[in-house]
């Protein structure tokens, strides 16, 4: 950060910090970056995240182009060319080497496998973001966890045991935090330019899990919304009510705000 930033003094997560950056122009060094003209690739583009990204990219001035496996509508027609391919076959590679794509914003991305593509298309790639998970933290170290002046966990936090049996023991518990944090370190182990967004759980219109509309539905019938974080977690051994374990959300328009604002402040090649 600058020399007098607040971020000097604010123990604060590095997304906040990337916020600030980009929305005061210092990212880059030289202003803040404008992005019409700029070329991205949405994969999963007619999906729930895609519903919100492609229009805010469109609305920007980013040329936008999808990959999608064809199952669902693209209601944008001819404004964001769709190309429909199964991430696992050359078809991924030789859309890829259409570039350089400034982005390339990849949504369904849940295992090694998936990003099997991506080193080996890294110089066609500008900034790969990527949607990992807050439950990365749930197959760490919680000795290691590291707290904000907030109270919410730094990025920093996300160090995995040493002990082979511990990591084997978190890994059966939520294998999907496992393999989103093996994605993280694949990534940086590679010379590609990528950001990790550890979200937590997204709601929007186009949430195809029904998850949003039952969260609404009950509000609407004036409905008690529960919260409980069951027992037998190695993180979280006991129940915890909602009074001692806070919850997280966020809403797709505002993760696609930050995907915007990553355009101008660039790779951080790790996670926020």
């Amino acid at each position: 950060p600058p020399p007098h930033s607040t971020a000097m003094m604010l123990r604060v997560p590095r997304a906040a910090l990337v916020l600030t950056l980009a929305l005061t122009g210092t990212a880059s060094g030289h202003g803040q970056v404008k992005t019409e003209g700029r070329r991205a690739l949405v994969i999963g583009g007619t999906g729930f995240m895609g519903h919100h990204a492609v229009p805010a990219l469109l609305d920007a001035g980013v040329a936008v182009e999808l990959m999608t496996d064809g199952r669902s509508q693209n209601p944008w027609g001819e404004r964001a060319p769709e190309t429909i391919c199964e991430r696992h076959q050359l078809c991924f590679a030789e859309l890829l080497s259409r570039g350089p794509w400034d982005l390339v914003l990849d949504f369904p991305v849940y295992s090694l496998d998936d990003i099997r593509a991506i080193p080996d298309n890294k110089q066609f790639i500008r900034h790969y973001i990527f949607p990992s998970s807050d439950d990365v933290y749930m197959v760490c170290d919680k000795t290691k966890f590291v707290h904000g002046d907030t109270g919410g966990l730094l990025e920093e936090s996300a160090v995995r045991p040493r002990n082979i049996t511990q990591q084997s023991e978190l890994d059966q518990w939520d294998t999907y935090g496992s393999d989103k944090k093996r994605l993280e370190d694949k990534l940086a182990e590679t010379e590609v330019n990528f950001t990790a967004l550890r979200l937590p759980d997204v709601w929007g219109p186009h949430d195809s899990s029904g998850r949003f509309a039952t969260f609404l539905r009950s509000l609407l019938e004036g409905k008690s919304i529960g919260l409980q974080v069951a027992a037998g977690s190695p993180v979280f051994p006991q129940v915890l009510s909602g009074e001692e374990f806070r919850a997280d959300f966020v809403f797709a328009k505002d993760v696609v705000q930050m995907i915007i604002l990553l355009l101008a402040a660039g790779p951080q090649n790790g996670a926020l």
